[in-house]
């Protein structure tokens, strides 16, 4: 390990409370800090009994409820996929620290709600603008292209405020039910899982797992 993660490298906790607390304190960092490692998430999910990936950046994360919202386009097609089956399996993985969290959920998708409508007034114009485009995700086409055409391009800036950009802004929001984090370390490495556990009385706990790293 080089002398700048030594020097920056948060301690490792030992005990799984710890451990589980501090890594909702890293998905927020990476939340809130553009240049953190976890500002990019990778969910994983099945398309056509496929496997496929998509990159992320989460948006926020709730920790009372446990759920973790990510903006995407209505139209891409991994929404139809996510349709059909809402399980999916997200990674952070921050190379300077050395540690990688896999979350186990499942996804709902909001569209055209007062949720989605709150997030929307939210959000600035140049978050915007790429709901303005009129060409779909993953549309084929004959060059390239990004997703706009010239007139809608050249009118982005206004366009960006309109209704027609806002139906194509949606939420994926993911209730975790499951962590799995791995830390490596040259002294050793360690790994941990948390499963969500809801009673009859909707008290939620989390019970850990030591696993061989």
């Amino acid at each position: 390990m080089n002398n700048k993660n030594s020097s920056t490298r948060p301690p490792t906790p030992t005990e799984p409370k710890a451990l589980l607390a501090q890594s909702w304190d890293l998905i927020q960092c990476g939340v809130q800090q553009r240049k953190h490692s976890y500002h990019a998430v990778y969910m994983s999910y099945i398309a056509n009994n496929t496997p496929r990936s998509a990159t992320l950046v989460p948006r926020h994360l709730d920790r009372q409820h446990f759920t973790l919202n990510c903006h995407t386009d209505i139209r891409s097609g991994k929404i139809k996929h996510l349709r059909k089956n809402n399980q999916v399996c997200l990674l952070f993985w921050c190379r300077e620290h050395k540690t990688q969290l896999r979350l186990n959920g499942t996804v709902t998708i909001q569209h055209d709600n007062t949720f989605t409508q709150a997030i929307w007034e939210s959000l600035r114009p140049m978050s915007r603008v790429c709901y303005a485009a009129d060409i779909a995700p993953s549309t084929e086409t004959t060059t390239s292209n990004s997703g706009f055409t010239t007139a809608q391009w050249e009118n982005r800036q206004t366009l960006c405020n309109s209704s027609d950009a806002y139906q194509h802004f949606a939420v994926l929001q993911v209730h975790i039910e499951m962590i799995e984090r791995l830390d490596l370390c040259v002294t050793g490495h360690q790994k941990i899982r948390f499963k969500k556990l809801t009673s009859p009385e909707s008290q939620t706990t989390w019970i850990h797992q030591w696993l061989a790293p």
